[in-house]
């Protein structure tokens, strides 16, 4: 329920298990864990892993840099 808002780029839909591709804000590197972010359907990666709802399995990739929102690309997640 609280992930509702992070948008899913490979079925679509955001499944309880697997492997998805997700947009992320930042830096993103393999390993790291990832949050919620206040910009509408992206994830950022944070230290505490207490608050997050997956980790990433790669690094960010197919990143385009926008003015107003900043280094968003795309990340494979897996969900914990």
């Amino acid at each position: 329920d609280y992930i509702k808002n992070v948008l899913v780029c490979d079925e679509g839909q955001l499944y309880d298990t697997g492997r998805h591709t997700i947009y992320c804000y930042g830096d993103v590197s393999e390993g790291q864990f990832l949050t919620t972010c206040p910009i509408y359907g992206v994830a950022k990666s944070i230290v505490n892993k207490d608050f997050a709802f997956a980790y990433a399995a790669s690094n960010i990739y197919s990143v385009t840099n926008n003015r107003r929102l900043g280094k968003v690309g795309l990340v494979d997640v897996v969900l914990l």
